[in-house]
């Protein structure tokens, strides 16, 4: 819908042509926020060796473990997190990575 809605907006084509070339720099609305995806992260070899054993101690680690990973690591907190319920995910499913 909003890439619809983006796309006939930007490229002037849309059904209200005002609303197509109004210069939102000098409006009294706010602009438009634009929400970029984040990058991928990709993790090393080791840290996904490292967060494998960690599983395997264990699978649902305490926020202080996850932290500590984090510090060890020199990953973000949310990535630890990210990594273990995709990786519990992916073992429920019986796909290897």
């Amino acid at each position: 819908y909003m890439k619809r809605r983006h796309s006939s907006v930007s490229d002037g084509h849309g059904s209200d042509s005002s609303v197509a070339g109004l210069d939102y720099s000098q409006s009294a609305s706010p602009q438009p926020q634009v929400h970029l995806k984040k990058p991928r992260v990709v993790l090393a070899p080791e840290e996904k060796e490292a967060l494998k054993r960690a599983y395997q101690l264990k699978p649902y680690p305490s926020p202080k473990t996850i932290e500590e990973l984090a510090a060890q690591l020199n990953l973000k907190t949310s990535t630890v997190i990210n990594w273990f319920h995709n990786y519990r995910l992916v073992s429920r499913s019986g796909i290897s990575l």
